[in-house]
């Protein structure tokens, strides 16, 4: 008796742990699947998360987003990036660009800074309006602004952009 009452729960926490779990593509090269992860938060909500995006110019610039779609609305979009400078920023100013429009990202939380050997790591939040988000991935030309200076995708970055605009945010997102 004692031994299958364990064994109950043991299955139960085996599948709340596993219900909460991502689920994420196999890797296949031209596949947007394997360039996010989807969470079933609860019958009226999905979370996806795109991680990894790098910029790149004098500082570098890398950008994940956490998406949250609830009752098939997407709300503000968070975006976490993290800045890798060859010096200190006395201020971090950063704008999202896309072909001729240009956008202040407001509100940044910065969640940690600290000194890499010879890089300064800076690591900030923020909410960005969904629809900015949208824009940015389907447009074809994006780049960040970061204190007057452009940062400019990675051709790998570019492709990967461009398929989740289209697969992730056109068809899933259907937006």
């Amino acid at each position: 008796m004692r031994n299958s009452v364990g064994r109950l729960y043991f299955l139960h926490f085996a599948i709340v742990l596993t219900s909460c779990a991502g689920t994420k593509g196999s890797g296949a090269k031209n596949n947007s699947m394997s360039l996010y992860e989807s969470f079933f938060i609860n019958d009226s909500t999905m979370q996806y998360f795109i991680g990894g995006l790098k910029f790149k110019e004098e500082a570098k610039i890398s950008v994940d987003f956490t998406l949250r779609v609830v009752n098939d609305r997407p709300k503000p979009v968070v975006m976490n990036f993290t800045i890798l400078s060859e010096v200190p920023l006395e201020q971090t100013k950063l704008q999202m660009r896309v072909s001729d429009q240009q956008w202040s990202v407001f509100d940044m939380s910065i969640m940690y800074r600290e000194k890499q050997k010879k890089l300064y790591k800076y690591r900030y939040s923020s909410l960005v309006e969904f629809e900015k988000i949208n824009l940015f991935f389907k447009a074809k030309e994006r780049s960040f602004v970061l204190n007057e200076k452009v940062l400019t995708p990675k051709k790998k970055v570019v492709k990967q952009m461009e398929l989740l605009g289209k697969d992730l945010f056109g068809f899933v997102l259907n937006q």
